[in-house]
């Protein structure tokens, strides 16, 4: 069996960051596009998306993970594709859990580490400081107010503005949950070198929570803080599923077809991913109607992780499938 990489540019595919290679152009005069795509299920396509996006955290490494290749092995076995599994390991931030405890109060919160800085992740045996809202961080906002010391309540959509705090002094931040934010925001959230700085972020409920608890008080609250977040060497999975061409001049050439089924967040273990979501799902529909409209040619599905930890999925799915040499699919079975 041949299959070679050589990729091609699909615009609706590459929407969904799905991934075409094939061996040399096929001949697609007596291909009937409408039958095909009046086939698609748009509602199947919604459903996969659903269902990956109310897992927590699809970050390669965590449990969410898993159940998602669980779920992607377990639907392209029931189309009846051949399903293989390839496991490698790889380095992630693990989040074992943060409390904000107010003292005196007998009232927790749960809170979330942010990603590590390059490599510092969000961890402490615990810290104790007064808590105090500060807004979006801003200069004025922070004026006359005790930052050194203290642990910061901030709204999400705040730029920076937490370097500005953690150089006056404050012991760690907290970003409320927003109404709604962008990658840019997210991304304003760490930086590229080992600064060992606390990051967590609230959820809304919880923020309101602990603020109506804060403007209630009559004098100063404190708080205990506690997090442990460790880097660890985790497994992970490709999916990868064939469907056999039906034609035997062509059976042993392989069109591959591939997405990516991790999430990312700067909240590791918030990390639902409906838009990461899309390309695997559309993926599972292409499974689903190659099973009706039998290709000539044998297809090749491979669902990625690690696509957040620099393609680390399809650099090991390379490396044991093409630059080891291994033959370890066979069409014919």
């Amino acid at each position: 069996m041949r299959m070679h990489l050589f990729a091609i540019s699909i615009i609706l595919l590459s929407t969904f960051n799905i991934n075409i290679s094939y061996s040399y152009p096929v001949n697609i005069s007596d291909v009937n596009y409408s039958q095909f795509f009046n086939s698609i299920n748009v509602t199947a396509v919604e459903d996969h998306v659903r269902f990956f996006a109310t897992i927590d955290s699809r970050v390669t490494g965590y449990n969410g993970c898993n159940v998602a290749a669980e779920y992607i092995s377990g639907y392209l076995e029931k189309l009846g594709l051949n399903v293989t599994e390839q496991e490698y390991n790889t380095v992630v931030p693990v989040d074992y859990g943060a409390t904000l405890h107010l003292l005196n109060q007998n009232e927790s919160f749960k809170i979330y580490p942010l990603e590590p800085n390059l490599i510092s992740p969000v961890t402490t045996t615990g810290i104790i400081g007064p808590v105090l809202y500060v807004g979006k961080g801003s200069l004025d906002e922070l004026n006359g107010k005790p930052i050194d010391g203290s642990i910061l309540l901030m709204d999400f959509d705040s730029d920076r503005n937490w370097i500005t705090a953690a150089m006056l002094g404050a012991k760690a931040v907290i970003f409320i949950e927003p109404e709604e934010t962008t990658p840019w925001t997210c991304m304003r959230k760490s930086i590229n070198i080992p600064f060992k700085f606390l990051r967590f972020y609230i959820k809304k409920t919880e923020a309101r929570r602990l603020l109506s608890i804060m403007n209630s008080s009559n004098g100063t609250l404190y708080a205990h803080v506690t997090s442990k977040m460790v880097w660890e060497s985790r497994k992970a999975k490709n999916i990868i599923g064939i469907i056999k061409g039906e034609d035997p001049a062509y059976k042993d050439e392989i069109i591959l077809l591939s997405a990516h089924y991790d999430s990312y967040s700067i909240v590791p273990s918030l990390a639902p991913g409906a838009n990461d979501a899309v390309g695997v799902a559309t993926l599972l529909e292409i499974a689903r109607l190659l099973t009706i409209h039998k290709p000539k040619y044998s297809v090749m599905f491979v669902a990625f992780s690690g696509y957040h930890q620099l393609l680390e999925g399809a650099r090991n799915f390379l490396i044991k499938y093409f630059l080891e040499k291994l033959s370890l699919i066979h069409i014919s079975e």
